[in-house]
């Protein structure tokens, strides 16, 4: 994990489980303080989708790096909505 500069990633919590586990003697644990990276997993993916009806969006490749393009009208809207400014300047 250190190399990746502190990043923690399925893999790190995988180790994170495994020492967990490594403490309770050879005991089965049922119930881990964090959960295992199948679990996280299915969570990103339900979200993901959850996300893509709300404000869609979709990953691109940069010349710097990795980014994220936004559906802008939709985006637009979901911020003014959260913040109750779909009436200001309505006369």
């Amino acid at each position: 994990m250190d190399l990746s500069g502190g990043v923690l990633n399925y893999q790190g919590i995988s180790v994170l489980n495994w020492v967990e586990t490594s403490s309770c003697n050879g005991k089965y644990v049922s119930h881990h303080v964090i959960c295992i990276p199948a679990c996280l997993a299915c969570t990103s993916n339900k979200m993901h989708m959850k996300d893509q009806e709300v404000c869609p969006f979709k990953c691109i490749d940069m010349n710097f790096g990795e980014g994220i393009e936004f559906d802008y009208s939709k985006t637009t809207k979901l911020v003014l909505d959260a913040y109750e400014m779909t009436d200001v300047g309505k006369i």
